[in-house]
């Protein structure tokens, strides 16, 4: 059980908070899971992107990564979508494979036993949700800063005006 330090850049995708006694878990955009203790938590944000020294052990077969050191670098520039699963695996003596999470019960809701009956988004609803989905994207990629009034007032008319224009009574 040799523990190698190791440099690396970490485009943070997910961020799995500690459980009693354990670690949390921050996942990065390629699926590698880190282990990292609470305390460091605080400067973590999904999106984006830091330069570790991550601590690499491997027991069982499993290899173990801590992180030791973090360094903000920015966000990430191209959000890829994570190719792994987020669940830890499965202990050694399981064999290694997949956690495979447990699915919530089916219910009938006369929609063919589907778990969620879709119902149309209210115009109103998508253009707030459209508005905002982009408008924190513009945000967290420091387009515009989040205590400019008045950047945010110009940003959020136009893009209201986008979604009249594209999607809502002017299209």
């Amino acid at each position: 059980m040799d523990i190698e330090l190791v440099r690396t850049t970490i485009h943070v995708a997910d961020i799995i908070p500690a459980e009693l006694g354990q670690s949390a878990r921050v996942v990065g955009d390629d699926g590698v899971i880190y282990g990292c203790w609470p305390n460091k938590l605080g400067g973590l944000r999904v999106g984006e992107s830091y330069d570790a020294d991550v601590h690499e052990k491997q027991k069982n077969g499993v290899i173990y990564r801590d992180i030791k050191t973090l360094r903000h670098i920015g966000p990430s520039l191209a959000p890829r979508p994570l190719s792994a699963a987020v669940t830890p695996p499965k202990p050694p003596e399981s064999g290694g494979a997949d956690y495979d999470a447990p699915q919530p019960a089916r219910r009938d809701n006369d929609n063919g036993m589907a778990y969620y009956r879709r119902k149309p988004t209210d115009p109103q609803d998508a253009e707030r949700m459209f508005c905002t989905k982009i408008l924190g994207d513009l945000i967290m990629s420091h387009q515009i800063k989040g205590d400019d009034v008045d950047a945010l007032t110009r940003a959020v008319n136009q893009l209201r005006e986008v979604w009249r224009d594209t999607f809502g009574r002017n299209a």
